[in-house]
């Protein structure tokens, strides 16, 4: 798991590290995200968000098999996604 130039990992990123705050929601639920951290990477949708009793948010993304039918989900910091574009 990496780190972020304030030395959080990717797992602690939905904290603003100058207030020591849980940030807001940062993707919406149906919106096209880039997982882009770690040995993996690729497109998705947020099929789903979870904030946890000590503030810090979740997001369900799913990833279309390549080749094959459905999807397969993963959970997520806001760390590891940035905003994509939609497909045409």
């Amino acid at each position: 798991m990496g780190t972020n130039a304030t030395g959080c990992t990717e797992w602690e990123r939905d904290y603003d590290p100058i207030t020591e705050q849980p940030m807001k929601q940062r993707f919406e639920i149906g919106q096209w995200v880039f997982k882009w951290t770690g040995d993996y990477t690729g497109p998705g949708i947020v099929r789903g968000v979870s904030v946890f009793p000590n503030g810090k948010i979740r997001y369900l993304v799913g990833h279309t098999i390549q080749g094959g039918e459905g999807e397969f989900l993963h959970i997520y910091a806001a760390g590891n996604l940035r905003e994509l574009e939609p497909p045409p």
